[in-house]
């Protein structure tokens, strides 16, 4: 309740048929964590609970009784699967990912193909989407690019690195042997490297789904162009820390983007402020630039 205080209340032991009903219901955003495959979501992550399942493109759940229950919505709906394993790998008509658009209204997803450990690349996307600010495609697209800024600045040596063994559930040590064989001296390193290409966006991304506006923010941005000059800004609303570079999607293309003033990363595409560490109240970040205009 708006206004309201937090409150711990108590769920049901086996929570398939309450989820089930969220979802037949008008639940527009769906986030899920836990142990997943292609194949099922398997609700509690440290308990006994129901599961998740796709036959034939159509989800289900399926309590711990044996009983299933249907899922049948229209939507309109945006599932981001950040914290599971595989939930976007499509191995046949029977993956997860299929039902979720085909049963559940879902008309955007977002999930890892491979086995999630390090979290970049899933809940990242959500950092972007909970400002309020960008949709969920261009959330994923910039949370995609600040993956890469990290890479090309502070591990430059490895940011082209292209693994071509991902089959961890049958390997525990294969993280080791990756790094090993690449030269690779820290777990952040790794972890990028292994989120840069392992999270797929299905869905039309041009079709905009948002917050609503009315989001406390802990800063506030502007994107202005005046006679080919672009100006980025960025203010702190409260006293916190960068969790996500600030960014913008240009609303056209910026052929040849050049900053020439401040300090920021500049595409055709987006800019970005690539800041770290905490931030005080009121500080205020800026960059502008110029290009020709598609």
């Amino acid at each position: 309740v708006a206004g309201g205080q937090p409150q711990k209340k108590s769920g049901p032991a086996d929570s398939t048929q309450a989820i089930v009903a969220e979802l037949n219901g008008g639940a527009q955003f769906f986030l899920t964590s836990g142990h997943a495959t292609p194949d099922d979501w398997q609700i509690g992550f440290s308990y006994k609970n129901g599961q998740l399942r796709c036959r034939d493109g159509a989800l289900f759940g399926l309590d711990l009784g044996g009983a299933q229950h249907p899922i049948a919505a229209a939507g309109p709906r945006i599932y981001s699967a950040a914290g599971n394993c595989l939930m976007g790998r499509i191995v046949n008509q029977h993956s997860m990912a299929l039902g979720w658009i085909h049963s559940a209204g879902v008309d955007q997803l977002t999930g890892y193909v491979v086995s999630t450990w390090c979290g970049h690349g899933g809940w990242g996307v959500n950092d972007y989407f909970y400002l309020g600010v960008h949709d969920f495609a261009e959330s994923f697209f910039l949370n995609n690019q600040m993956l890469v800024a990290r890479l090309e600045t502070s591990f430059p040596k490895t940011a082209r690195v292209e693994f071509d063994r991902w089959d961890v559930e049958r390997n525990p040590r294969l993280i080791g042997e990756l790094a090993a064989q690449h030269g690779i001296g820290s777990a952040d390193e790794a972890g990028l490297l292994w989120d840069r290409d392992t999270v797929a966006f299905y869905g039309d991304p041009a079709w905009v789904a948002r917050l609503d506006r009315q989001v406390v923010r802990p800063f506030e941005q502007s994107l202005v162009e005046a006679d080919g000059l672009w100006t980025f800004t960025v203010e702190a609303m409260a006293d916190g820390e960068w969790a996500r570079f600030p960014a913008a999607v240009l609303p056209r293309r910026v052929a040849g983007a050049k900053v020439v003033a401040g300090e920021g990363i500049v595409t055709e595409l987006f800019v970005m402020l690539p800041l770290s560490g905490r931030f005080a109240k009121g500080e205020r970040r800026v960059v502008r630039f110029r290009g020709e205009t598609e």
